[in-house]
């Protein structure tokens, strides 16, 4: 993420989890986060050499349903750009950001995930 942005990481960091937090919220073994985190199924960041994971994507204790299609469908690399793009209004999903319209229509924030970096896309 460039240096502008950093003011955003700062207010991320303070909605994140470590692993084992992470591990405690969702109810599960350690190596089903690390394999969501692999899969792209979740959204990891590296920092001071441990995985932090938002709090906004796993809310009431469980990953946000259709969060994994999502990400995979992103060129994205950069975990800090993937979570921007997450919360950033989109005028694709008439205005909503893509957390906020996953709930609602998964598929339509798929179908704009694919669509980041195509002339005239999401």
């Amino acid at each position: 993420m460039p240096k502008s942005h950093s003011p955003y990481r700062e207010e991320f960091r303070k909605q994140m989890v470590d692993l084992p937090a992470a591990v405690d919220m969702l109810g599960c073994a350690t190596v089903q986060v690390e394999q969501h985190l692999e899969n792209g199924g979740l959204i990891g960041v590296e920092s001071k050499g441990r995985t932090l994971i938002p709090t906004l994507l796993m809310p009431d204790g469980c990953i946000l349903p259709g969060l994994g299609k999502v990400i995979q469908a992103m060129e994205l690399a950069s975990p800090w750009l993937r979570l921007m793009w997450l919360i950033t209004p989109n005028d694709r999903l008439r205005g909503r950001s893509p957390l906020e319209a996953l709930e609602s229509d998964p598929d339509e924030v798929v179908w704009v995930a694919r669509r980041m970096g195509v002339q005239g896309g999401g």
